[in-house]
């Protein structure tokens, strides 16, 4: 459930610029972000945010070894420097989640869990690549015509939601007569 959500919020635009302000390919960067700083919040998210973000890239992107997408772009070591460098973030994640919260969390078993068995989900993650997002290894033609599938299906959940809105206000407005809501039901209509 873990990845499946990690997955699911670095496909959003908002996960990369947080990710850019908080995440290094140099591990004396990240300790030097996180030395000054009291907050152990500061300190979870920064080292829980490099340890995804090393995950995503070792796995799903490839971006060691010279393979994948913008080759060199951020490492400059091996997998395996990398692959201790998550481990490692991801215990500090779990130790500052144990801080802020006073005990073992739910979170922090998984976190600890990820730093304990890093290799075996990134493994997980890779399948997931080879199995489901062949898209980043097929031409650009076939990319395509999944982001309009994915733009088709966008405009249909739009349109659910402009129908459950509609019903909603129609359904407030036989309850309360209120004249504003019988003119929002017609704006509503219009725009279905």
């Amino acid at each position: 459930i873990y990845l499946a959500f990690l997955l699911l919020e670095a496909s959003y635009p908002a996960y990369k610029e947080r990710t850019r302000q908080l995440t290094s390919p140099r591990d004396t960067d990240i300790f030097r972000l996180v030395e000054d700083s009291q907050d152990n919040y500061f300190k979870y998210l920064v080292y829980k945010t490099n340890a995804d973000h090393l995950l995503l890239l070792l796995s799903i992107f490839q971006h060691v070894g010279g393979v994948g997408r913008g080759e060199g772009a951020f490492f400059d070591k091996s997998q395996t420097s990398y692959e201790g460098y998550a481990k490692t973030y991801y215990q500090f994640a779990s130790e500052y989640d144990r801080l802020l919260h006073r005990k073992v969390t739910a979170l922090g078993t998984i976190l600890h869990k990820l730093s304990c068995s890093f290799v075996r989900y990134e493994q997980i993650l890779i399948n997931v690549r080879e199995a489901y997002l062949r898209f980043l290894q097929t031409g650009e033609e076939q990319f395509s015509k999944f982001l309009k599938e994915l733009d088709a299906l966008k405009e249909l959940f739009h349109l659910k939601e402009k129908q459950d809105l509609f019903l909603d206000t129609y359904s407030a407005y036989l309850k309360t007569k209120d004249p504003s809501l019988r003119g929002k039901i017609f704006e509503i209509g219009r725009e279905l």
